[in-house]
């Protein structure tokens, strides 16, 4: 019997043993799954930083090669224009006029509107552009 007892001593031992090792892994699951959170949201929150600061990059180079073309075929049909017509030189040095350019991100645009986490470049409307170009054609063409 003694040694029935003290079986049943050492299980529950090892058990109590085995119980406070669980909880303190528990502990360290609980704190791991914390930090992974953070690192998480931060990875997040840098790539978006990314997102933006390539999105912001390319719609500046895409409005400058814009600009460019659109100025440089006005100014072909203009001197087309003159040749075609007939008149005289000092015509087709008139400059052409300067049109704006607007390079919207509109997919970011519905996203921030829809209130979704999907816009993945602009955290505003305003940084999607296109309510500067809607304020331009109300400002310009609706008048």
């Amino acid at each position: 019997m003694a040694a029935g007892a003290r079986d049943t001593f050492r299980l529950h031992t090892a058990i109590s043993r085995v119980k406070a090792r669980n909880r303190k892994l528990d502990a360290d699951l609980q704190g791991i799954r914390k930090v992974a959170d953070k690192a998480t949201m931060e990875l997040s929150q840098r790539e978006h930083m990314i997102n933006s600061l390539c999105a912001t990059a390319r719609n500046a180079f895409c409005h400058t090669q814009l600009r460019m073309d659109v100025t440089q075929g006005i100014a072909e049909v203009m001197a087309a224009s003159v040749m075609s017509s007939g008149s005289t030189g000092q015509d087709a040095a008139d400059e052409p006029p300067v049109l704006p350019v607007f390079t919207i991100s509109s997919r970011d645009t519905q996203n921030l509107r829809h209130k979704n986490d999907k816009a993945v470049a602009f955290c505003t409307l305003a940084q999607t552009q296109v309510s500067s170009r809607r304020q331009h054609v109300r400002h310009n063409m609706l008048v």
